[in-house]
């Protein structure tokens, strides 16, 4: 549940469920959730406290091996989708969307991508 669903169950809108994806990308990634707490009930506080906390980075929950391997620029579609202000996260699918697409398509540094054939 994102942030602010704690404080409006019924502000539902296209960031809540783009930070929905984050946290199932960041789960996929690092095998753990994106917040830390001590228990369930703890987890809420942890997701809707300290609006001003940054974004958790996969990078950052990840072996340095993994690390050096991982696109930074994934890294950070992915942390911007769990930005805890509404505000900073991806407005609108398309945005997230290209995001990712440029991920896909290249680096713009002449390393590979996953598209390259």
């Amino acid at each position: 549940m994102s942030p602010e669903m704690f404080k409006e169950p019924d502000r539902a809108t296209y960031p809540t469920d783009l930070w929905s994806l984050g946290v199932s990308l960041f789960e996929m990634v690092t095998g753990i959730l994106p917040f830390e707490a001590e228990s369930d009930l703890l987890y809420g506080v942890a997701v809707a406290g300290n609006l001003d906390e940054g974004a958790p980075s996969v990078l950052d929950k990840i072996s340095e091996d993994r690390r050096s391997k991982f696109d930074n620029n994934f890294a950070r579609v992915i942390s911007t989708s769990l930005e805890k202000r509404v505000e900073n996260r991806y407005q609108t699918v398309d945005e997230m969307h290209d995001a990712v697409y440029s991920c896909l398509i290249g680096h713009g540094d002449g390393s590979p991508s996953v598209l390259d054939k």
